[in-house]
């Protein structure tokens, strides 16, 4: 997804950077103008109107172009007065240097790349220990309240079965059916027999 803001931003910075440079021509400063400019690129290629992304993707190329290398390598290619052989020389030299700030640009990128990747894997790891932890805790907490469980179920079980015993005054269904037949067969013989 494109992010207008973080592009704006970006750009801004990169345009100071190239009027900077034009002062003070600083390496380094031409290393963090590349990196922008290939970031712009890579913002540019998120645009999901296709005519869009190609004329801002022409325009990061002109600004880099103007702005970077155009101004000084048109001047030197130009300001020397000679044959073919001086520019076609300075040419070939321009290139080479391009190529080399190119090979800088993805060494760097790729540097950056690698730093987030160990930075966010430190961080992921940290939260999985983190997460981990809070799982150990919850199966403590678990256990516990299925221990409490367990004990209580047994004290209420005890408790019924003692609450039948007090209703049912000691006796169980058996012994009154047993009391009831002996009642019954003592009654039939005492009016049978007197």
């Amino acid at each position: 997804m494109f992010d207008e803001a973080l592009f704006k931003n970006l750009l801004n910075e990169t345009s100071s950077l190239i009027k900077n440079l034009e002062e003070s021509k600083d390496i380094e400063m031409e290393d963090r103008i590349s990196c922008n400019v290939l970031a712009l690129k890579v913002l540019a290629n998120d645009i999901e109107d296709e005519d869009l992304k190609s004329s801002v993707l022409k325009k990061i190329e002109s600004i880099y172009n103007t702005g970077i290398y155009m101004s000084d390598n048109i001047n030197n290619e130009y300001q020397i007065k000679g044959d073919k052989e001086t520019k076609i020389r300075e040419k070939s030299k321009n290139d080479k240097e391009m190529a080399n700030i190119e090979i800088r640009e993805t060494d760097e990128l790729r540097n950056r790349l690698e730093t987030d990747l160990l930075n966010y894997s430190k961080l992921l790891n940290q939260k999985v220990k983190n997460f981990k932890t809070k799982i150990d805790e919850d199966t403590e907490v678990l256990q516990n309240t299925e221990n409490i469980f367990s004990k209580n179920l047994f004290g209420v079980e005890d408790g019924v079965s003692r609450l039948r015993k007090q209703v049912m005054g000691g006796f169980s269904p058996l012994r009154m059916l047993f009391l009831s037949i002996f009642i019954f067969l003592l009654m039939y013989f005492f009016i049978r027999f007197f």
